[in-house]
């Protein structure tokens, strides 16, 4: 797998076509899956943001929907996925994205460890998905224009409190803080386009497919359906509806090598 190198530098459902064309442009000219290994230079902040990649994603994956980069230096591992289309957004705040990490060749084994991140439950997730709902008709009424998604980011990094890991330390699955002790970060923001980008970093030393020298594993990403529980009192107003095409899990698997600091 080709390297490449970059610098920092400092979905939503469109009314109208012309609002989705640049989008549908960019994806068209990516590939399916990351093709080529990125060494991120520099400090990286995962804040939500993608500065670091000067928003320009290394692939779109058409069965998630999601453009995304995999990236390393010599310490972390970092995903970094954008999400343009409202529908894939409200499906990832009700059941959360799933990076895997296998350590066999066979990339149907999905033994490997496993990150899952937002997680959203009870009155947090109503008032999330809710709150959501409502910016995308702020969008729909403002025909495009850019709208203060302030708010709801600070309810999505509030709400925003644990990581569900698999397959890291003595636990096989485990509910951890977002300010943990084994490196783990994990953060998701909106723009003012309400594109959602969410940044995940992994410790290298914390990746088990990578012991013995190898440099290599297979990867698996996977938005999850929502996860539907009973409706409880105080938990708020019950989540907007969703179509059916987005209660299914959506996922795709790729291969990545580390990239050598140049």
């Amino acid at each position: 797998m080709k390297a490449l190198h970059f610098k920092p530098t400092l979905g939503l459902l469109f009314i109208g076509t012309a609002l989705l064309l640049p989008a549908i442009a960019q994806a068209q000219k990516l590939p399916n899956v990351q093709k080529a290994a990125v060494y991120a230079a520099g400090p990286i902040k995962i804040d939500g943001k993608a500065v670091e990649l000067n928003h320009k994603f290394q692939a779109y994956n058409k069965a998630t929907d999601c453009f995304y980069t995999l990236s390393n230096d010599d310490t972390n591992l970092y995903l970094t996925v954008q999400i343009k289309l409202s529908e894939i957004t409200s499906k990832v705040l009700m059941g959360g994205m799933t990076l895997t990490i296998s350590p066999a060749r066979d990339k149907k084994d999905i033994s490997g460890m496993q990150i899952t991140f937002p997680l959203f439950e009870g009155a947090d997730r109503s008032s999330i998905t809710n709150r959501f709902a409502r910016k995308v008709n702020e969008m729909r009424a403002a025909k495009g224009k850019d709208i203060d998604a302030t708010d709801l980011n600070k309810a999505s990094i509030s709400f925003s409190k644990t990581i569900r890991v698999k397959g890291i330390g003595a636990n096989a699955e485990e509910t951890i803080s977002v300010y943990n002790e084994q490196g783990i970060k994990a953060v998701a923001q909106f723009d003012q386009q309400l594109q959602y980008t969410y940044e995940l970093q992994l410790p290298l030393k914390q990746i088990k497919a990578l012991k013995a020298g190898i440099t290599s594993f297979k990867y698996n990403v996977q938005v999850n359906p929502p996860e539907i529980k009973p409706y409880e009192p105080g938990d708020g107003p019950p989540p907007p509806p969703m179509l059916n095409t987005t209660l299914s899990t959506t996922d795709f698997w790729g291969e990545y090598t580390l990239a050598k600091k140049p």
